[in-house]
């Protein structure tokens, strides 16, 4: 989801619950810390289903299955984006229901701006210069992009990007091997 892992998550796997005490923390279950675990190491079988709840505010539910068990290849990274759609909700977007309104301002505001366009283009077109002519009109007005929302910036929901989000678990991976390696 391209989250910061700033807020409290669980995982819940064979009626287990794993979760942090508190935020950026290591998992613990039932109290105890635990090393790193990976699926792989809970023995779960294909087509067999865990959620993955994140952020008790906005509360996130994901539910996550096991597709296929592959063997392990050396010469392919893991993990590894091999397709997807869309953007991930950008952090505190407030849910799943304070994330669709997002989505349809955010579509409101484009369908303006758009609409914006067409008719500035559309006066620009249809102005005569003072001796008759059709010249070349100055746009009026101004759409500005900054708007009461500040989470739209750069933010495109359509957008996704493979490359950009495998060189992200690349950085993950590479800091989760730094930090598990023994001193």
């Amino acid at each position: 989801m391209g989250w910061e892992d700033c807020h409290l998550h669980q995982f819940k796997i064979h009626g287990c619950v794993y979760a942090v005490q508190w935020s950026e923390q290591r998992h613990y279950h039932h109290g105890e810390p635990l090393r790193e675990i990976r699926l792989a190491d809970l023995g779960l079988r294909v087509r067999q289903k865990l959620s993955y709840d994140y952020d008790f505010g906005d509360f996130w539910e994901h539910e996550v299955r096991i597709e296929a068990r592959l063997p392990v290849d050396p010469n392919i990274r893991c993990p590894i984006c091999l397709d997807g759609a869309r953007s991930g909700p950008p952090e505190d977007s407030g849910g799943p229901r304070a994330y669709t309104e997002l989505l349809n301002r955010f579509l409101m505001w484009q369908i303006d701006k758009e609409d914006w366009l067409l008719q500035s283009v559309q006066k620009l077109l249809n102005r005569k210069d003072g001796d008759g002519t059709e010249g070349d009109a100055e746009f009026e007005g101004d759409f500005s992009d900054e708007g009461d929302d500040e989470r739209f910036g750069e933010f495109d929901p359509e957008r996704f990007d493979r490359n950009d989000i495998n060189q992200s678990l690349d950085r993950l991976n590479a800091a989760l091997t730094r930090s598990t390696k023994p001193d």
